[in-house]
């Protein structure tokens, strides 16, 4: 049975932020959320541009969906100007129109800072991605509007639940009942995560250089931090293997094959996202002029990453790597569905702006920065899961099976993944597994 995952028709508190944010990844823009620092200040969206030959450009995006005053947009312009970013985008709701004059909309403009009303209810979608992007001829898919949607509202489920594993391990809640706990050091596990995950997406971003921001990535890289999954799983048997990323076969199996809802889940979505993170440093640095004469010497970042950047140097669409990587591994779960893979190449370039025949290079920028072996040998990371399916490997389920909602919404039914028409019993029973953690976590009440 067919069933569409629902989203409000009119968007107040985190759903509005939600469509800022939406509307902003679908315009191929590379976007972090929710960035904080010593919990007294809190950005509500980071957008970043990248270009070919340019230094990256940033926007801080502050959303209102309730009441506000212009001493909001005054503070937004203090986080600018503290943070060192000469552009803010203020976003307020219909619901709260306020009557700005156009010679206030001018003053700020001229400080950097521009305000934006836009509706609130996604049937008007259109018209909002116009306003937010000054264009009248923009043009966008609601479906991936919604699916930007419900990736951000199961990434903010996940990390408000590891937040309940942390401070109240024995809290009910729905997400709880299917969850299982792989040790008895869950809420320890659950603060090990927290912290990695702040340090990726807070610590770095407050650095003033991009080499800066590399360094401590790549530092908590070599602690061994990046491998938290390991970490979550140092109290179980040694019955490890490096073809399952150090973690108990038989738990890989529960995890990766039956889907089971446990904290790998959540961990394995956060060692992704450090190494997306480390990709769009890395991007922004080679789009510096004279980055080797920074990197020069220093031993602190792994040879690997400067052969990467090198490698990136000579491509010539790498400056559009982090925006394809953030599209493939939240929107489309990470895999290709490889009886439709020209078809799936044609979205994603039309989707990222890289072209199809980049395709294959842009999928293999993680083997150059992040390589794996079986002892001698390299090991892909894109890897073929049956002969219909083709991976990246040791990422959460969760979001491969929005993936898969993803798939029925561009191939099939909205929510029927036999609609797929998938002929492999062994692919079908994966997806379908996907497709339900990601649609339990999707509808949880937490």
């Amino acid at each position: 049975m067919s069933q569409e995952w629902l989203l409000p028709e009119e968007f107040t508190d985190n759903d509005f932020e939600d469509y800022v944010s939406a509307l902003l990844q679908v315009s191929r823009m590379f976007v972090e959320r929710n960035v904080k620092m010593d919990n007294t200040l809190e950005l509500d969206v980071i957008v970043t541009e990248l270009s070919q030959n340019e230094s990256p450009s940033t926007t801080i995006v502050e959303v209102k969906s309730g009441d506000w005053g212009l001493e909001d947009v005054f503070k937004l312009k203090g986080w600018m100007d503290f943070i060192g970013v000469n552009k803010g985008l203020f976003i307020y709701s219909t619901r709260r129109k306020k009557e700005i004059s156009e010679e206030v909309k001018r003053r700020f403009m001229e400080l950097g800072v521009q305000l934006r009303c836009l509706p609130q209810t996604l049937s008007e979608f259109e018209k909002a991605i116009q306003i937010l992007c000054n264009e009248e001829h923009v043009t966008v898919d609601e479906k991936d509007v919604k699916i930007w949607m419900i990736t951000q509202r199961i990434e903010r489920k996940l990390m408000n639940f590891l937040s309940s594993l942390r401070k109240h391990p024995g809290k009910k809640s729905s997400l709880l009942e299917n969850f299982k706990a792989i040790s008895s050091n869950t809420n320890e596990h659950a603060e090990l995560l927290h912290e990695y995950y702040r340090m990726i997406k807070d610590k770095v971003f407050f650095l003033n250089e991009n080499f800066e921001k590399l360094k401590e990535l790549c530092r908590e890289c070599q602690k061994g931090k990046y491998r938290v999954s390991e970490q979550c799983v140092s109290d179980h048997s040694k019955n490890q293997s490096e073809k399952t990323g150090g973690i108990p076969e038989e738990l890989f199996e529960r995890t990766f094959y039956d889907c089971e809802f446990n904290i790998l889940q959540i961990s394995t979505y956060i060692e992704h996202m450090a190494r997306l993170s480390i990709l769009k440093t890395a991007v922004g640095l080679m789009l510096c002029k004279n980055w080797k004469d920074s990197y020069e010497d220093d031993e602190s970042i792994p040879k690997s990453f400067y052969g990467g950047l090198c490698t990136l140097e000579n491509e010539s669409y790498s400056f559009l790597y982090p925006v394809f990587w953030q599209w493939f591994l939240l929107v489309f779960g990470g895999f290709i569905l490889r009886d439709r893979e020209n078809e799936e190449f044609e979205i994603l370039s039309k989707k990222t702006k890289v072209p199809v025949e980049g395709i294959r290079k842009a999928l293999e920028v993680y083997d150059r920065f992040f390589p794996k072996f079986y002892g001698s040998e390299p090991k892909p990371w894109f890897v073929d899961l049956s002969n219909e399916l083709k991976l990246v490997s040791l990422f959460s389920c969760v979001f491969q099976g929005v993936g898969v909602y993803y798939r029925t919404l561009l191939y099939g039914k909205p929510g029927d993944v036999k609609s797929l028409g998938i002929s492999d019993r062994r692919t079908l029973d994966y997806l379908e597994k996907c497709y339900h953690l990601a649609e339990t976590v999707f509808n949880s009440k937490d």
